[in-house]
């Protein structure tokens, strides 16, 4: 039940799967399961049947719907080996070590990696054929990203925790980053050899919301409800103040001589906004996905994919998307863009009129080079990660951009084509909407265009960052990560997600005392590489001696049963043909033995097979493999 009443329900079969859910205005989504107890049929709220397969390792095999068909094959040791859509044919290569080494599609190289002997990333080689080099500190943390000539592109310089203090560019841009003890941004310093182009200070409250942020342009203070939704934001010129229902929704939004006022159905659906008592109606399908505002018309595939908008005006813009669930091209208006994303899904090149431009990047984006100019273009980004600045290869301004709490654009100043904007992201100019690789994200209303498949975070499945995206951004379309914050090496938005996927993929819910614990043990530890063999060993043989009484501990901190598999779990399950009734489901390290996990009770979650390996916590496209990628 949300905070407004209205109710969900879920019905369960025999075998405590998932049969029905039937939302507050009747409609009822269904599932029905194979004898091996994977999903083999999906029916959704329009009628739309999804039929599955899975091989025994309870990975997927095939998906289809209507037109639109997935294969997908694996190696032996589960590792997907291709990936088939209508359209694109994807082929992966690893070595001894499981590593990723190739990419193609339909033949063509799209992207070649190299290792070194810890499993670090030491280069990239993408469609063009040109190769970026990655370099490491004593720490194992990256410290430099270099050209196939051996010159520097973008330097990093840490702290003793790792995280990031001063970014050099190779045109002269350079950024500095100052944290307090929590590893909060409390300033962000973005300078050329000649300007001070952005100087940001940061002040947070006692539970780390950030209230104030001071730039070059203005002080913006901010306040938050009791449910920590941000309430009002005092910008230098203006103040914007929010007020939202028990489900979350937005009800009011007032700035300037504007009043905004938002109208929703039982299932949280925006259905009207009227500014200044202007009406805008907003329609949706019944499963939920928005097919007409005030501006657009939209249409889906068969896998609940945006695939068309059209304009009032006529324009267009079609989508196209992999096995792997991504935008891999779009049309504008008939004008051909294609993506090549890497393993973490980050776009790292772009082709359009023949024409390559290659993006330099981890998780953020660093530099651009457009192939028919020859040029260099370096980003430097806030604290969100959204882009601020881009600078030439003399380090002259060639974009800037402002944008309000919710990441519309306020201000801008554009030389060169760029879609990187709020929080690094794409930003589709037709649809002025941002491509979050699960859904799109509007920022007029706070909003995505569509439900969020996982329904973890309570029943409104639109709102964007839980209405707190002062704290928070969300690059996936499924989950808020919280922004800035490193620990033990690692990003802790990453560390963030990657709980929410245990959660998500083994059903239980990690406790605030377990979250704890890990987040001091990272505080304190370097987990971004592996340990060596005798480190590793000595842990795997104190895990074998310790299995008992830690299933034990965690059952004692969570006040519950250790959980084991059931007879109905079983019986004519061919995943579970090994387990026997009783057995104590696996222990599964959340921080792996492989780079120095510890045994104790908090850094285990229960999970069954093979929810723990290849198909679910391990599978090469969750967020383990982006920050343990020997894991």
């Amino acid at each position: 039940m949300d905070g407004n009443g209205n109710k969900r329900i879920y019905a369960y079969d025999d075998n405590n799967q998932l049969k029905t859910i039937t939302y507050p205005d009747g409609s009822q989504e269904q599932y029905l399961y194979g004898v091996d107890g994977n999903l083999s049929k999906f029916q959704d709220r329009n009628g739309i049947v999804n039929e599955y397969q899975w091989n025994v390792y309870g990975s997927m095999t095939e998906r289809k719907a209507g037109d639109l068909r997935n294969v997908y094959e694996y190696a032996p040791n589960g590792q997907l080996t291709a990936a088939i859509s209508n359209g694109m044919d994807y082929r992966y290569a690893y070595d001894k070590d499981g590593l990723l080494i190739n990419k193609k599609a339909s033949g063509i190289n799209l992207l070649a990696y190299t290792y070194d002997e810890l499993g670090r990333k030491t280069s990239q080689i993408d469609i063009s054929g040109r190769t970026v080099k990655y370099q490491f500190d004593q720490s194992n943390h990256l410290c430099d990203i270099r050209d196939e000539f051996d010159q520097s592109i973008v330097r990093f310089d840490r702290d003793a925790d790792g995280a990031v203090q001063k970014i050099t560019h190779a045109n002269g841009m350079w950024q500095d980053i100052a944290y307090d003890a929590d590893k909060n941004i409390t300033s962000l310093t973005v300078a050329t050899p000649d300007k001070i182009l952005a100087q940001n200070n940061y002040r947070y409250d006692g539970n780390g919301q950030r209230i104030e942020k001071n730039e070059l342009t203005g002080k913006t203070l901010y306040t938050y409800d009791s449910l920590n939704r941000l309430q009002q934001s005092e910008y230098p010129t203006y103040t914007e103040r929010f007020t939202y229902d028990q489900s979350g929704n937005r009800l009011t939004r007032t700035a300037k001589n504007i009043e905004e006022q938002y109208v929703y159905d039982v299932n949280n659906r925006l259905m009207q906004r009227s500014i200044n008592g202007q009406a805008e109606n907003y329609q949706y399908d019944q499963s939920g996905n928005l097919l007409q505002d005030a501006n657009n018309t939209y249409e889906y595939d068969a896998f609940r994919r945006n695939s068309k908008v059209t304009t009032k005006a006529g324009m267009t813009q079609v989508n196209r998307y992999d096995a792997e669930g991504l935008r891999y091209e779009m049309e504008e208006n008939g004008k051909l863009v294609q993506f090549i994303f890497n393993e973490n899904k980050e776009v790292i090149a772009e082709k359009e009129d023949g024409n390559i431009t290659r993006l330099i990047r981890t998780s953020d984006l660093w530099a651009m080079e457009s192939e028919p100019e020859k040029t260099w273009y370096h980003y430097a980004s806030d604290e969100l990660g959204s882009t601020i600045f881009i600078t030439g290869q003399n380090s002259e301004v060639k974009n800037r951009y402002a944008y309000d709490v919710f990441g519309n654009t306020v201000d801008k100043e554009e030389l060169i084509q760029n879609r990187y904007q709020y929080t690094g992201q794409q930003f589709d100019s037709i649809t002025q909407q941002y491509y979050l690789r699960a859904r799109f994200y509007n920022p007029a209303i706070a909003r995505f265009t569509q439900e969020d498949e996982y329904q973890g975070d309570g029943l409104n499945l639109y709102a964007y960052c839980a209405n707190n995206p002062v704290d928070y951004y969300d690059p996936s379309g499924y989950y808020k990560n919280p922004a800035g914050e490193m620990i033990g090496g690692i990003s802790k938005c990453d560390f963030e997600a990657y709980l929410g996927d245990i959660e998500k993929c083994t059903g239980i819910s990690i406790s605030d005392k377990q979250r704890k614990l890990l987040e001091e043990h990272l505080k304190s530890h370097d987990v971004s590489s592996t340990v060596d063999k005798v480190t590793k060993k000595k842990i795997d043989t104190e895990f074998k001696r310790k299995k008992v009484n830690l299933r034990k501990e965690w059952a004692k901190e969570y006040g519950i049963e250790y959980p084991t598999y059931s007879k109905k779990q079983i019986e004519g399950n061919i995943k579970y043909k090994k387990r026997k009734v009783g057995e104590a489901y696996d222990l599964h390290h959340i921080i792996p033995r492989a780079y120095g996990g510890p045994n104790e009770w908090w850094n285990m979650i229960p999970a069954t097979n093979p929810v723990e390996h290849q198909g679910g916590i391990h599978r090469k496209d969750g967020i383990y493999r982006k920050i343990f990628p020997r894991g």
